[in-house]
């Protein structure tokens, strides 16, 4: 069977990440369906996402892990995503990092509900409560920036014989890809953040999102000489918590609380 190309996975990683924020967006509504919340924190929904999260995309996690490793003890040899062990410093890098997404996806508020009008009311389904949209934004923002970071400087090692998909696309990223994969994700964000018709709020986020991620890509790609799977993936690591961040950061114009 011939391999998937490293541009076919360029492709379907916008794809994959739209399917990752709808699986997110039912575990949470199911679990808060469920279990509700307590004292205004929906302690079992977030959780649900976090353990869905390490289950479907935790390598974004390993990922943060390697690294780590390889920069506390000063060893490139770590920073391979293939290792079995592990050592103190990565174990601290996977509490701090899983307690993180939880945190900042917990302090998520739910906001003041209400309906768009004009043209967005006819999106419906497709423009949900306040409190859903980061869980569907979040995965899209984390795999354009390993699209991003896929186009920025060339692979450390030669990804084509490699059988890790984020291995094979170090170095393969073009610009049209980036920009075809960019211009979606920041529309949805400016129109998802424009609760009083402000679609400044949404580009901001982008555009936070956009400078994070290309300055982690070219300070690892200078680091490590060139792109890995360890790299690309702690990229789309920066991006979803860097956007995360910056939803907090404007979430009254968001949010309306």
């Amino acid at each position: 069977m011939q391999a998937v190309s490293a541009r076919d996975i360029l492709w379907a990683l916008p794809w994959l990440g739209m399917i990752l924020g709808l699986i997110w967006t039912v575990l949470f509504a199911g679990a808060w369906r469920m279990f509700g919340e307590y004292a205004s924190l929906r302690v079992v929904p977030v959780l649900a996402v976090v353990v869905g999260d390490c289950v479907l995309s935790g390598r974004f996690v390993l990922a943060g892990i390697r690294m780590s490793e390889s920069l506390a003890c000063r060893d490139d040899r770590r920073l391979e995503t293939s290792r079995t062990d592990i050592c103190v410093y990565g174990v601290l890098a996977a509490v701090v990092l899983v307690l993180a997404l939880y945190g900042l996806l917990l302090a998520v508020p739910t906001g003041v509900e209400w309906w768009p009008s004009g043209w967005r009311w006819h999106l419906r389904r497709l423009y949900p409560r306040p409190v859903f949209r980061p869980l569907v934004l979040m995965p899209l923002w984390a795999c354009w920036s390993m699209v991003l970071a896929a186009g920025i400087g060339r692979a450390r090692v030669q990804a084509t014989s490699q059988k890790d998909p984020a291995e094979r696309i170090a170095g393969q990223g073009s610009p049209r890809q980036i920009f075809l994969g960019f211009v979606p994700v920041a529309v949805i964000s400016a129109i998802y953040c424009s609760r009083d018709g402000n679609w400044i709020i949404g580009l901001a986020i982008s555009l936070a999102v956009f400078v994070s991620v290309y300055v982690t890509a070219m300070a690892t790609a200078l680091r490590w000489n060139g792109q890995s799977a360890t790299t690309i993936l702690v990229s789309g690591l920066v991006g979803r918590m860097v956007f995360l961040l910056s939803w907090l950061f404007v979430g009254r114009a968001v949010h309306g609380w």
